[in-house]
């Protein structure tokens, strides 16, 4: 499911989209749904997702930085 950002969609982008598919989804559970998906990922991927201001949010990082700061985990891990 989240392939999406292997493929070159930003992870903003999947994170709400699957917001969108099941509202009950909190960020905990998107990070450990992405560890699970992505296990050479660093644990502050995790963190990062956590602090995410996603969908009902009102403090947290912003898509941009999490894109950012997500995309770059990604490719330490060399999945990019």
């Amino acid at each position: 499911m989240l392939e999406k950002i292997v493929a070159g969609v930003l992870p903003s982008v999947v994170f709400k989209s699957l917001v969108d598919a099941d509202p009950s989804l909190t960020n905990i559970r998107l990070a450990e749904l992405l560890a699970e998906e992505f296990p050479e990922l660093d644990s502050i991927a995790g963190q990062y997702l956590w602090r995410w201001k996603g969908p009902s949010k009102d403090q947290g990082l912003s898509d941009e930085n999490l894109d950012e700061l997500l995309l770059q985990c990604f490719k330490d891990a060399r999945y990019l």
